[in-house]
């Protein structure tokens, strides 16, 4: 079984799956991916996401129709790994697919939130951690 490395240089986010760490890559390709399979916008996801967040923090606050859907939370973590497989070129990565991250993420899925949101984030910083003073060059 392959152990994943994740280069946050390039933006890259691990997510937990099955008790194991898989790298998304907020690769052009993706972001455009998931916004197309999801007929809306990153910077939406990200506000919506955001506010669930949130009302973590005042429990009195209602949470309906804020957050992510287990659909979008699948498609984010299939085509970010998509995207990291195409630059290590790992079939393993480049085949995983929304229904198979959808059963996985029910598992633990507020688990997944985190790391979710934070390939977001990378994803509106162009493909870069934000930490970061410098942005990540362009990749393949």
């Amino acid at each position: 079984m392959t152990e994943y490395t994740i280069n946050p240089e390039r933006g890259e986010v691990g997510v937990t799956l099955g008790g194991k760490l898989y790298p998304m890559r907020p690769s052009h390709e993706a972001q455009v991916a998931v916004e197309r399979r999801l007929g809306v916008s990153l910077d939406e996801l990200f506000t919506r996401a955001r506010r669930f967040a949130e009302s973590l923090h005042d429990r009195g606050a209602p949470t309906h129709g804020v957050g992510l859907t287990l659909r979008e939370m699948s498609v984010i973590v299939a085509e970010g790994a998509k995207a990291a497989g195409k630059e290590r070129d790992d079939k393993l990565l480049q085949q995983m697919n929304a229904d198979q991250c959808a059963e996985l993420i029910a598992e633990k899925r507020f688990a997944c939130f985190e790391p979710v949101m934070q390939f977001i984030v990378n994803a509106l910083f162009g493909g870069a951690n934000p930490e970061k003073k410098e942005l990540a060059a362009p990749g393949p």
